[in-house]
């Protein structure tokens, strides 16, 4: 949903104003009162989405003020990595901080084109069946230009995780 100001994921966007609005006098006034303490807000999943986007909203009012989302969905859009006080901690191979229904909603775009067209479809199969150091420059060249025409179709707005990007990988 997009705002005068803000753009984001529209129910995890109203959960986090209506934070904002029933805890926001109470933390002010503690804030005052305690000046050497610190707000930190923690959220996991959809309450991960929820607090980055609430520390979106609150940045301003409160300087002192970090967010940890772990596992958070994509609810901000691309300049919401902006926000140095985020950090939104992702595991390898968890989609749900890599999709949003932008992303989904291009490549349903991307996989009809591939569908409704056999002759494309069979062009790729065949000229990307070497591996990649192996390829000759033609079909590299073909490949760039074909991938370029099917993006110009995805174009639908796409959301993503806000903040720093924190990905928690196994090791061997």
């Amino acid at each position: 949903i997009q705002n005068r100001k803000r753009t984001g994921h529209q129910g995890m966007l109203e959960a986090a104003r209506a934070v904002q609005r029933d805890a926001g006098p109470l933390l002010r006034q503690e804030l005052r009162t305690h000046p050497e303490y610190d707000l930190v807000i923690v959220g996991h999943s959809l309450g991960g989405g929820v607090a980055a986007l609430l520390g979106t909203l609150m940045e301003k009012d409160f300087p002192c003020l970090r967010v940890f989302a772990f596992g958070a969905p994509c609810v901000s859009p691309a300049n919401g990595r902006l926000h140095r006080n985020i950090v939104s901690v992702l595991t390898e191979g968890d989609p749900v901080g890599r999709l949003s229904l932008g992303h989904i909603s291009d490549l349903s775009i991307c996989l009809s084109t591939l569908c409704e067209d056999s002759m494309l479809r069979n062009s790729i199969l065949m000229r990307t069946n070497a591996p990649d150091d192996e390829m000759n420059v033609d079909d590299l060249e073909w490949s760039y230009r074909t991938m370029e025409a099917l993006r110009s179709n995805m174009n639908a707005e796409k959301l993503f995780p806000p903040g720093r990007l924190l990905v928690l990988a196994e090791t061997k």
